[in-house]
């Protein structure tokens, strides 16, 4: 091995152990809020009049500003921290990062730090495209599940139960992500949160468009009365017939998405084929000064094409 692989590989191995400790980094702000809470539940930190402060902070609509595609903090901490570990992070960002700088220094021809960068972009990509599918899919989960805890709630508060129970009694009840965020909440609301502060922040923490018309009658009711059975069942409801009308949807586009994915990394395959069958097939031009340009051009033309597809197939 020569002596500049031999310091690419210890490059790759100190940027991935740099990111790790940046990650680590990161999470002081949701340990720092994670104190304020167990402070709050303790009595030492108290507002004025939670209840009134709570109705007024819940939104039902999203804030389209609040998130973009590439701030993953707050999705990560209502996915769970734990749906990545670290130690993977680490081993895909190594990884990844080697395999692609000696594939562009040994194929391409290309130097090593622009494999070292060409890694480390690759490898942050598919960290933060793993994650988002994750969080997709556990947020699919909760507003599949969330008609049936409605119904759980609505038949606990017909009988006479109170908020709390009833949502400790959902979260016994069922089962996957909507069964740990209802116990978490329940055992918020039991170490003295108010019921209305603990649902705006399971709703504020899932991102759930149901949750936080749960929360908003939660916090209606709580003001100014009336019969929240009948509120929840009507929410139920409406739930139900969102997810018949996202199945539609995602029935009718499901042909468009095959089709632009297949459009998308149609040219990656096709140039993986060729240097597997032909490894000389771009020595005659790499070392030319316009190819790092073009293929700088191509990797960019080739990303809005993916972005492009994306957005063309989304359907809200």
């Amino acid at each position: 091995m020569s002596l500049s692989l031999t310091f690419g590989l210890i490059l790759t191995l100190g940027c991935g152990l740099f990111l790790l400790a940046l990650w680590q980094i990161s999470e002081l702000g949701p340990r720092r809020r994670r104190l304020m809470a167990i402070r709050r539940f303790s009595g030492q930190v108290r507002s004025e009049d939670p209840l009134l402060e709570a109705a007024d902070a819940i939104a039902l609509r999203r804030d389209g500003l609040h998130k973009s595609w590439l701030s993953l903090s707050g999705a990560v901490a209502g996915g769970r921290a734990d749906v990545l570990p670290r130690h993977l992070v680490l081993i895909l960002v190594l990884t990844v990062t080697t395999v692609v700088t000696l594939l562009a220094h040994v194929i391409l021809g290309l130097g090593l730090a622009i494999g070292v960068a060409c890694g480390l972009i690759l490898a942050v990509t598919i960290w933060i495209l793993q994650v988002r599918r994750l969080i997709h899919r556990r947020a699919l989960s909760i507003e599949e599940s969330l008609p049936e805890a409605m119904d759980l709630i609505v038949r606990s508060l017909r009988v006479g139960q109170p908020v709390g129970p009833a949502v400790q009694t959902a979260g016994k009840e069922l089962s996957g992500p909507i069964a740990e965020e209802f116990s978490e909440t329940s055992a918020r609301i039991s170490y003295g949160q108010e019921p209305v502060c603990a649902l705006r922040d399971m709703a504020n923490r899932t991102d759930s468009q149901g949750l936080r018309f749960f929360a908003a009658a939660v916090a209606i009711q709580s003001s100014t009365g009336g019969n929240l059975a009948e509120v929840l069942d009507r929410l139920s409801a409406i739930a139900r017939g969102r997810q018949q009308l996202h199945r539609k949807v995602r029935s009718i586009t499901s042909e468009a998405k095959w089709s632009g994915r297949f459009l998308s990394f149609f040219p990656l395959g096709a140039t993986g084929m060729l240097l597997m069958v032909n490894p000389e097939y771009f020595s005659e031009i790499s070392d030319k000064p316009f190819f790092l340009p073009m293929l700088g051009l191509v990797g960019t033309l080739l990303i809005l094409n993916i972005l492009f597809m994306r957005w063309l197939v989304k359907v809200e």
